[in-house]
């Protein structure tokens, strides 16, 4: 699996992507992307104009993974189709999309996900009638993460795929990225 994300500092941004063995837990390889203004301001629902470029050039740097995990949204989008989306079909490869903030959809605290074995809540996020994505959050928490699909995978198998890496808030392997991005201190 390969996480992805990008770190922002004020107009500079910086991607970053951990190679990551899921069934030996542990990170293979990292790579992070040079700092760069950013091409675009944030704008809620328009990520793809600004991080896409970036997250290609740190993808490209991986010669072979299986599963793409990209900090931003899939289907859980105005236009269902968000960042996770975008590159997942770019790329032809398995995407999910973890979020922390809800772009569309309602939580469906009623009729949560029953998972065996783990820790978790697991709420279905609807846009009308349509399932969109998955509220996570450890039983013992209020905040959680948004799983939505962008490309060649169900949100059930993604569902199956992240509960085991869930160790901390975030899926383990955008945890790593997301902790080295933080310490390569982009220049004020």
């Amino acid at each position: 699996m390969l996480a992805v994300a990008i770190h922002q500092k004020k107009q500079e941004i910086r991607a970053g992507g951990i190679l990551y063995d899921i069934e030996f837990a542990k990170q293979i390889d990292s790579w992070l992307g040079e700092t760069i203004p950013a091409p675009y301001p944030y704008i809620s629902t328009y990520l793809t104009l600004r991080n896409k470029q970036p997250l290609r050039q740190v993808i490209n740097q991986f010669q072979r993974f299986d599963l793409l995990m990209v900090e931003g949204a899939g289907r859980q989008h105005p236009r269902y189709f968000g960042l996770a989306c975008e590159l997942g079909l770019d790329l032809d490869i398995p995407t999910v999309g973890i979020t922390q903030r809800p772009l569309l959809g309602v939580i469906n605290f009623l009729q949560p996900l029953e998972k065996k074995d783990y820790n978790y809540y697991i709420f279905p996020v609807l846009d009308e009638e349509n399932l969109i994505a998955y509220f996570i959050r450890k039983k013992s928490n209020k905040k959680g993460i948004f799983l939505s699909i962008g490309h060649k995978i169900t949100l059930l198998t993604a569902v199956n795929i992240i509960l085991p890496l869930l160790l901390f808030k975030l899926p383990e392997p955008l945890r790593l990225v997301k902790m080295l991005l933080k310490k390569s201190n982009i220049p004020n």
